[in-house]
């Protein structure tokens, strides 16, 4: 019995197909921060993020401050990376990037722990370290009435994230996904957990074209590094289509004669 000679030319073309579809799609970082730009003050180790230091960065804030790894370290955990962190307490830190919205799917996420002195504010887990991230329509964000929650009226997805690796979704406006998260560390060491969402935007959406706007907020005690926003677009399947056929055109010329 002949054994059916395996079609190379069908092996090819779906091999081709979908590496162009893995390059096609990909995620691209659109801001980053460790929070390392602009020292802290030499004598202190920290500085306040308000109007009694300014804003140092791109990030606005309701008071928050940054510290370095020279600060007490049975108090505040090593920077993740780098020489300096953010010690968030009942605060935010928001930022309208100049980037604006596209067709795609946009991830904001931040490195966390929770501090080893830390306050308690109220009973119950809420009292403890718990941290929120957002993701928003970054025009709005003189709506935003700091210092209270209404911060979450005007945001597009949030998730409250506790110590104990709990996670509650604040807002929804559709379109959002939680990423895995386990708890954070509490014991002023080095190690730091990840807090991750994102928000998808479809073709056509009214939030295509303004800003993009993500914001983070740590209640009780935290300390967060390395801040990072990405986005993976759709790509557009006309592309999609002119591309695979380009390539099995030029599989099907290169096909030997019989």
């Amino acid at each position: 019995m002949k054994l059916k000679r395996p079609n190379f030319f069908k092996f090819a073309a779906g091999g081709i197909m979908s590496l162009a579809f893995a390059h096609a799609i990909h995620a691209v970082t659109i801001f980053s921060d460790d929070f390392d730009t602009n020292p802290v003050d030499a004598g202190l180790n920290y500085s306040y993020w308000d109007a009694r230091d300014g804003d140092p960065t791109d990030w606005a804030s309701s008071g928050n401050w940054w510290y370095n790894a020279s600060y007490d370290s049975a108090r505040r955990p090593t920077p993740r990376s780098g020489n300096q962190a953010l010690h968030g307490i009942n605060q935010y830190n928001w930022n309208a990037l100049t980037t604006t919205f596209q067709a795609g799917t946009y991830s904001f996420s931040i490195w966390i722990q929770g501090d080893s002195d830390a306050v308690t504010n109220s009973p119950g887990p809420d009292g403890t370290d718990s941290v929120w991230l957002y993701i928003f329509d970054g025009s709005q964000v003189d709506a935003f009435s700091v210092g209270t929650q209404t911060f979450d009226d005007a945001s597009l997805f949030a998730v409250q994230f506790d110590v104990d690796g709990t996670t509650t979704e604040i807002i929804n406006a559709g379109g959002g996904i939680l990423g895995s998260f386990s708890g954070f560390n509490r014991s002023g060491e080095s190690e730091w957990s990840e807090a991750k969402i994102e928000y998808e935007v479809g073709a056509g959406d009214a939030l295509i074209g303004k800003p993009v706007g993500v914001a983070f907020y740590g209640r009780a005690d935290a300390a967060f590094d390395d801040a990072e926003v990405s986005f993976e677009a759709i790509p557009e399947p006309s592309t999609l289509s002119l591309l695979g056929l380009g390539l099995l055109g030029l599989l099907w010329r290169r096909r030997p004669e019989a």
